[in-house]
């Protein structure tokens, strides 16, 4: 009796470690070769194992894409057997003349690491874009134990999917009237399967120039239009309107180990078209405002200037005129800091002047012969330069206010012989 009971312990026993055994080598075996041209082949879909890994030797796999569009996704859970590891595996695809296009590292000391009934899991997801159809691609795992006094027994799961995926299609772009971007896109989820949203996890917009990119999250669901502004921060940082930015759309889907549903990656597919901004040039003429200006520094943080031509619309002319401090122009903000000569002479309209904080100078007969001219209001503490008869042929009378009592000093100095005689000096 108690020769039974012993033997059927021991067979429970055996029984209960059978599951461990099979969840720690679940799928089917593989043997990586240390050579590309030797690789062990892999189908989509099939988990498969390599046991007693060797410590830092390269193991080589292979997939075949095939006809459909998509992501290639390597799952790979390197297990140590280990309670404290600290190793580290690196995966890498490579084409078929050795050419790393897909790598990741992980793990390493402070790694968060999975357990398991075997060990210490590293986890890499590796979601694949870009690759030629029905071509052979090779993955390469080296795995590092972490313990360089004793070689620890690793485990690698492997298993490769092929997820079809179709970029976002009909990306267009708009140039608005107020210097915005206005873009436009189909949002159709075209054969992903391996999400249940009935819409891309997210899109994106990456802007590039001179090999720096930034990029400007935009949203999920059923988002399909993004407006750009003018005066975007990355924009401007890329160094806009100056320089020609490339513009292409992301989408985003996120995608999750095939051993770990908690291990996610997230993986952005741009769309094959790409828009660029255009550059805008010194002496770009522009209207704004009534005026119509000059472009003399292109600049889309705040620092650029322009000088005023004159009227844009010389019938619209009004008896008070104002120069402004500064005036956008698509989007962008710019310093008025010149007005450019005979840029109002010969207004027989305009009774009260006032000049803005940033004009540095204001060039000859500008405002010659403005015979109602009988206010000037001068705000600009930079100005430094008045063309010759640049305030000739007004009234006598004219009273000129300064910015305070130190400027109605620089200011009698700079319009002398340049403004019609008998003008009276005051302080705003």
């Amino acid at each position: 009796m108690k020769k039974r009971l012993v033997t059927a312990l021991a067979c429970m026993m055996l029984a209960a470690a059978l599951p461990m055994s099979v969840h720690a080598e679940e799928g089917k075996r593989i043997h990586g070769d240390s050579m590309q041209q030797n690789a062990a082949e892999m189908k989509y879909d099939i988990h498969y194992y390599e046991a007693a890994v060797d410590d830092k030797a390269a193991y080589y796999y292979k997939f075949r894409t095939d006809k459909t569009e998509g992501i290639y996704l390597i799952s790979l859970a390197s297990i140590v057997g280990s309670t404290s590891a600290n190793g580290t595996v690196t995966v890498q695809v490579k084409d078929q003349y050795g050419t790393v296009v897909e790598q990741q590292t992980a793990g390493g000391a402070g790694a968060a690491y999975r357990n398991t009934l075997n060990g210490k899991a590293i986890d890499v997801v590796l979601p694949v874009s870009g690759l030629e159809k029905e071509k052979n691609y090779y993955i390469c795992v080296v795995t590092n134990d972490g313990d360089n006094s004793k070689q620890l027994e690793v485990t690698n799961k492997l298993c490769v999917e092929c997820v079809p995926f179709v970029p976002a299609s009909n990306f267009t772009m708009k140039n608005n009237a107020n210097g915005s971007m206005e873009f436009t896109w189909s949002n159709v989820q075209n054969a992903n399967t391996y999400s249940p949203l009935s819409a891309y996890d997210g899109f994106q917009l990456e802007l590039n120039a001179n090999n720096v990119s930034k990029t400007k999250y935009i949203g999920n669901g059923g988002v399909t239009s993004y407006t750009l502004a003018g005066n975007d921060a990355d924009l401007i940082a890329l160094g806009y309107p100056a320089t020609k930015v490339r513009i292409k759309l992301g989408s985003l889907q996120n995608y999750r180990s095939a051993f770990e549903d908690k291990v996610q990656v997230t993986k952005c597919v741009y769309s094959t078209q790409e828009f660029f901004t255009t550059v805008v040039t010194k002496k770009v003429e522009a209207k704004s405002n009534g005026f119509t200006y000059r472009i003399t520094k292109v600049k889309g943080d705040g620092t650029g200037t322009v000088s005023i031509l004159g009227l844009s619309d010389k019938n619209s002319a009004g008896k008070t005129m104002k120069i402004p401090d500064r005036v956008t122009i698509n989007g962008i903000s710019y310093m008025v800091t010149a007005i450019e000569k005979n840029a109002f002479k010969n207004n027989a309209k305009v009774t009260t002047l006032e000049i803005g904080e940033n004009v540095e100078k204001i060039d000859k007969s500008a405002f010659f012969n403005c015979p109602k001219l009988k206010t000037i209001r001068f705000k600009s503490r930079v100005l430094n330069t008045i063309g010759k008869d640049a305030f000739n042929k007004i009234p006598k009378k004219t009273k000129v206010y300064c910015p305070d009592k130190t400027f109605k000093k620089k200011y009698k100095k700079l319009l002398k012989k340049k403004i019609s005689a008998g003008t009276k000096y005051y302080t705003l």
